[in-house]
């Protein structure tokens, strides 16, 4: 089994609560990222013009992974700068990257310019041949289905035990069987 280490950056609690959710099923260890400048019209601004005031350091030795899973959220179709900056310190530091992300884009629009695929892109490009895997969390798939075209109330979602359910739920059950394979059992 790989050690994995889970740092996450969440402005409005999504993806902390994602990633906790993922570090129990896992047995990882899991912290914050924590930019040196946390203000959102500033890393809003950092992460569009691809600049970045760069992040505090971590608690954890990364040598002492072999996985690090990122998670975060997608602003304006831009992946934002604490995790861009992560990707890049400590992509040569591990066997494998994993991006993550609950964030309000839906899988109809991940192609589009705010959508979550060209984030994807970016990151799979950053971490020059380390990432493993990008799985997106929309959001949206915690809200009743009859809700779900309300843009002004996706911003509003707060993701918890009670609407983690669905959709979202079988997404983190394909993506912890991706990374933990059933060992096989001995010959005998």
């Amino acid at each position: 089994m790989k050690k994995t280490l889970i740092l996450y950056y969440s402005h409005s609690g999504n993806n902390r609560y994602l990633a906790e959710r993922l570090a129990r099923r896992l047995h990882a260890d899991v912290e914050a990222l924590r930019p040196r400048i946390d203000l959102f019209g500033l890393l809003l601004f950092f992460s569009w013009i691809r600049l970045s005031p760069g992040n505090r350091r971590i608690r954890h030795d990364i040598r002492a992974y072999d996985r690090l899973i990122l998670l975060g959220p997608i602003w304006a179709g831009q992946l934002i700068a604490p995790l861009r900056d992560a990707i890049r310190k400590f992509r040569h530091k591990v066997t494998e990257i994993v991006f993550l992300t609950c964030c309000g884009s839906k899988d109809e629009t991940k192609s589009e310019p705010f959508g979550y695929g060209r984030v994807f892109d970016r990151a799979r490009q950053l971490a020059q041949g380390q990432l493993r895997s990008c799985r997106a969390f929309p959001v949206v798939l915690a809200m009743p289905e009859d809700q779900r075209d309300r843009d002004e109330e996706i911003l509003n979602v707060r993701l918890s035990d009670e609407n983690f359910d669905g959709e979202l739920e079988a997404r983190l059950e394909e993506l912890v069987r991706e990374l933990e394979p059933i060992a096989e059992s001995p010959v005998v």
